[in-house]
Order: structure tokens, then C-alpha cells, then sequence
């Protein structure tokens, strides 16, 4: 951890170990009193796959490539991923059920 709360500053005298929890702690009180600079984190600007896009990556995609499919599959969150192959089920288990015998 940073002892003044500015991941910048990265000299031996100004770099501690602390838990998680200890972290936390310094982080909140450094916030309290307006010190120290905030992390700053990634935030893709690019936005959340559709669920069009996805279905075209999953489609498209060959595993252990680095194609364009694979990086869609990557940059759509956990979560997405998901929801998305929920509806990808959905609907395969529609068409089987469609078809007569």
C-alpha cells in the first residue's frame, strides 16, 4: 500500500504491506480527509456486446484462436456471457420442440 495515498509515488519509503482489509481502511480515511488521489480504473468505452454480436461470435469463433469472435466473447462481462447462453438455450430448446415427428 501507499503510505500518502498516491499510487504515483512508488519510492521504498513510501511503500508498505498491509492486508486487504488494512488497505481498505487506509483508502477510506485517506477519502475522509480529501487525501491522496483515488484509483483510477479501466473502464472499456466500447460498451457491453450485444446479444446480435455475441451470437455471431460465438457462431464464428475457433478455439485457441485469436480472432475477432474470441475477443468479443472476451470483452462481454461474466455475467453477460451468462444471460447470453441462457438465451442461446432458450431458443435451441424452442426450435427442438418446434420441430414435429
Amino acid at each position: 500500500m501507499h503510505l500518502d495515498g498516491d499510487e504515483s509515488h512508488g519510492e521504498p519509503e513510501n511503500l508498505a504491506y498491509g492486508c486487504r482489509s488494512c488497505n481498505a481502511r487506509l483508502a477510506h480515511a485517506f477519502k475522509r480527509i480529501g487525501a491522496g488521489v483515488r484509483t483510477r480504473q479501466y473502464n472499456p468505452s466500447s460498451g457491453v456486446p450485444t446479444f446480435g454480436q455475441y451470437m455471431w461470435a460465438v457462431t464464428h469463433h475457433t478455439r485457441k484462436s485469436r480472432d475477432e469472435g474470441g475477443a468479443i466473447i472476451h470483452a462481454t462481462p461474466k455475467s453477460k456471457r451468462i444471460e447470453y447462453a441462457q438465451r442461446i438455450a432458450d431458443i435451441k430448446r424452442s426450435r427442438r420442440d418446434a420441430v414435429p415427428f
